[in-house]
């Protein structure tokens, strides 16, 4: 498991020399917080939340995200 601010990508994959293919993903702004999306099976799927307010885990409407 890994405990991070910053994207896997960029631990794992910190440079062009990678010769994979990297997963398609995009972030959104969510309230406070930003909602990480993956490509998977042709369209995006939350993958990650992370945000600075602790209300936000707790918010039910963000429930899929976490």
């Amino acid at each position: 498991m890994l405990h991070s601010i910053i994207s896997e990508m960029d631990i794992f994959y910190p440079d062009q020399s990678y010769s994979g293919n990297f997963p398609e993903f995009s972030e959104k702004r969510l309230g406070s917080g930003v909602v990480t999306l993956l490509k998977r099976e042709g369209e995006f799927k939350p993958y990650g939340f992370f945000s600075t307010d602790p209300k936000d885990y707790l918010n039910k409407n963000y429930k899929t995200f976490l």
